[in-house]
């Protein structure tokens, strides 16, 4: 799953733009700056990362995803094979210091003894960032960006190669 990016296009957003433009633009229902930039994507019941996005693609997916609710207070963050393990977990704030939202960073674990596991060096070390609204939205949709850190590695090793074929 890909946004179709124009010639020379390079979506670079930060983490305000993410935050105040796209996710808060689509909980209040108003247009996005670019609507095929950010798409739909159950993250969470859609199966493994690398079945659900391309393994090899090294840029970065920006998914709009619903959380799925253990209860009131604890999500759900299982997806196929294993689990979105929270590593690290950042406040945001609006223009005046009030806290709006959190970017949340998340590391895919597969479960101990899956294939999964066992196949991490070809399935990739997938890393997911969570933007979410404080307080939390009963039905609240959040916007994700995941990428593959092992696809990044080798596609710069690749370039690098490239380039000392051309030197």
């Amino acid at each position: 799953m890909m946004a179709i990016r124009h010639p020379g296009f390079s979506f670079q957003p930060t983490d305000e733009d993410l935050f105040f433009h796209y996710l808060l633009r689509r909980l209040n229902q108003e247009p996005l700056p670019d609507p095929g930039v950010v798409v739909d994507c159950d993250v969470y019941g859609g199966g493994d990362p690398w079945n659900i996005f391309d393994k090899d693609w090294d840029e970065k997916f920006y998914v709009f995803t619903v959380l799925k609710k253990k209860n009131k207070s604890r999500v759900d963050r299982t997806a196929g094979s294993g689990t979105w393990k929270g590593e690290q977990s950042h406040e945001i704030r609006d223009s005046q210091g009030k806290l709006v939202g959190y970017k949340k960073l998340f590391t895919f674990k597969p479960k101990a003894g899956s294939n999964a596991e066992a196949d991490k060096a070809e399935n990739g070390h997938w890393i997911m960032y969570e933007y979410s609204t404080h307080p939390h939205i009963e039905t609240e949709s959040v916007l994700c960006v995941i990428s593959n850190k092992y696809a990044e590695k080798v596609n710069k090793r690749e370039c690098q190669k490239l380039r000392a074929l051309c030197n």
